[in-house]
């Protein structure tokens, strides 16, 4: 799909859970930009139906290339960046994350891991890219 259209789908937080199988609710408070808090109750793909809470701010808007939100805890920051690039026949959506901080290899080893993150995050794009072949 094309970048815009694949911009609007991706930041409308609020339609996530129709399409995205990873989310369970999805809530923005105000518009997007820096400094809006995202609640989102989120499948843990290890978990067997069990669901976990973020509340990120977002951090940086450069409509309709990147979006980033940082989740903050004691000793923790999990940084999210989506980067939208336009392709001969379509987009290329980049999903990243960081995890830093004192207590980072705890949370990576005890509850999101590279793979459990990999895992989760390759649901969200394969639920995006089937979503975005039934609306064009």
């Amino acid at each position: 799909a094309a970048r815009e259209a694949t911009w609007a789908r991706w930041t409308d937080v609020a339609a996530w859970p129709a399409w995205n199988p990873m989310c369970a609710e999805a809530i923005l408070h105000g518009p997007l930009a820096e400094g809006a808090q995202l609640e989102l109750n989120l499948v843990h793909p290890r978990g067997k139906g069990r669901t976990f809470w973020t509340r990120p701010r977002v951090v940086e808007v450069a409509a309709p290339e990147r979006v980033a939100w940082e989740a903050v805890g004691p000793g923790l920051t999990i940084r999210t960046e989506t980067t939208l690039a336009e392709e001969p026949d379509g987009t290329l959506l980049t999903l990243t994350s960081a995890t830093t901080g004192r207590f980072a290899i705890s949370m990576k080893l005890m509850a999101l891991g590279d793979r459990t993150l990999a895992r989760m995050y390759a649901a969200m794009l394969n639920a995006l890219v089937a979503d975005m072949g039934r609306v064009a």
